[in-house]
Protein backbone atom coordinates (compact mmCIF):
# COMPACT_ATOMS: atom_id res chain seq x y z
CA UNK A 1 0.00 0.00 0.00
CA UNK A 2 1.88 2.99 0.95
CA UNK A 3 5.85 3.74 0.41
CA UNK A 4 8.00 3.97 3.58
CA UNK A 5 10.67 6.17 3.00
CA UNK A 6 14.32 4.25 3.79
CA UNK A 7 12.74 1.16 4.21
CA UNK A 8 13.59 -1.93 1.59
CA UNK A 9 12.19 -5.29 1.68
CA UNK A 10 11.30 -7.19 4.28
CA UNK A 11 11.57 -4.33 6.84
CA UNK A 12 8.99 -1.83 4.26
CA UNK A 13 6.45 -5.41 3.65
CA UNK A 14 6.29 -5.25 7.55
CA UNK A 15 5.28 -1.97 7.78
CA UNK A 16 3.20 -1.88 4.84
CA UNK A 17 1.13 -4.47 6.67
CA UNK A 18 1.28 -2.66 10.19
CA UNK A 19 -0.17 0.21 8.49
CA UNK A 20 -3.00 -1.78 6.69
CA UNK A 21 -4.20 -3.37 9.80
CA UNK A 22 -4.52 0.11 11.64
CA UNK A 23 -6.21 1.77 7.91
CA UNK A 24 -8.68 -1.67 8.98
CA UNK A 25 -8.22 -1.72 12.78
CA UNK A 26 -10.24 2.20 12.40
CA UNK A 27 -12.97 0.49 10.14
CA UNK A 28 -11.56 2.09 7.01
CA UNK A 29 -10.92 0.51 3.33
CA UNK A 30 -7.32 0.78 1.93
CA UNK A 31 -7.29 2.09 -1.52
CA UNK A 32 -7.24 -1.30 -2.77
CA UNK A 33 -10.15 -2.54 -1.12
CA UNK A 34 -12.26 0.37 -2.29
CA UNK A 35 -10.84 -0.19 -5.59
CA UNK A 36 -11.56 -3.80 -5.64
CA UNK A 37 -15.07 -3.58 -4.19
CA UNK A 38 -15.85 -1.09 -7.14
CA UNK A 39 -14.25 -3.06 -9.56
CA UNK A 40 -16.59 -6.03 -8.72
CA UNK A 41 -20.17 -4.31 -8.61
CA UNK A 42 -21.66 -4.87 -11.32
CA UNK A 43 -24.56 -2.29 -10.55
CA UNK A 44 -21.55 0.09 -11.83
CA UNK A 45 -21.13 1.40 -15.91
CA UNK A 46 -18.16 -1.06 -17.27
CA UNK A 47 -15.76 2.03 -18.07
CA UNK A 48 -15.91 2.88 -14.08
CA UNK A 49 -14.98 -1.18 -13.41
CA UNK A 50 -11.91 -1.16 -16.12
CA UNK A 51 -11.07 2.09 -15.15
CA UNK A 52 -10.90 0.59 -11.40
CA UNK A 53 -8.91 -2.55 -12.45
CA UNK A 54 -6.48 -0.39 -14.30
CA UNK A 55 -5.92 1.11 -11.01
CA UNK A 56 -5.42 -1.52 -9.19
CA UNK A 57 -2.82 -3.00 -11.01
CA UNK A 58 0.08 -0.65 -9.71
CA UNK A 59 -1.03 -2.44 -5.84
CA UNK A 60 -0.86 -5.68 -7.11
CA UNK A 61 1.66 -6.02 -10.30
CA UNK A 62 5.30 -4.85 -10.08
CA UNK A 63 6.18 -2.77 -12.46
CA UNK A 64 8.39 -3.69 -15.49
CA UNK A 65 12.11 -2.01 -16.29
CA UNK A 66 11.93 0.46 -18.50
CA UNK A 67 14.89 -1.12 -20.02
CA UNK A 68 12.35 -3.86 -21.58
CA UNK A 69 9.98 -0.85 -22.89
CA UNK A 70 13.11 0.81 -24.56
CA UNK A 71 15.51 -1.48 -26.35
CA UNK A 72 14.90 -2.42 -29.86
CA UNK A 73 16.94 -5.57 -29.72
CA UNK A 74 14.14 -7.90 -28.29
CA UNK A 75 11.36 -8.62 -30.72
CA UNK A 76 8.15 -9.47 -28.57
CA UNK A 77 5.59 -10.69 -30.90
CA UNK A 78 1.94 -9.64 -30.34
CA UNK A 79 -0.94 -11.93 -30.25
CA UNK A 80 -2.98 -12.61 -33.07
CA UNK A 81 -6.56 -11.46 -32.15
CA UNK A 82 -8.95 -12.27 -34.66
CA UNK A 83 -11.27 -9.59 -36.21
CA UNK A 84 -14.66 -9.75 -35.93
CA UNK A 85 -15.57 -11.08 -38.85
CA UNK A 86 -13.18 -13.35 -38.68
CA UNK A 87 -14.77 -14.81 -35.98
CA UNK A 88 -17.91 -14.74 -37.10
CA UNK A 89 -16.72 -16.83 -40.04
CA UNK A 90 -14.68 -19.30 -37.31
CA UNK A 91 -18.22 -19.81 -35.60
CA UNK A 92 -20.14 -20.39 -38.94
CA UNK A 93 -17.94 -22.31 -40.11
CA UNK A 94 -17.66 -24.79 -36.96
CA UNK A 95 -21.36 -24.83 -37.03
CA UNK A 96 -21.49 -26.08 -40.40
CA UNK A 97 -18.60 -28.75 -39.71
CA UNK A 98 -21.16 -30.47 -36.80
Amino acid sequence: MARIKGATGAKADRQRLCLEEQIKAKGWQTPLDYLLSVMNNKKHKAELRIDAAHKCMSYVHKRQPVALHTRTDIHVPLPYIPSKSEWLDMALSEDNDS
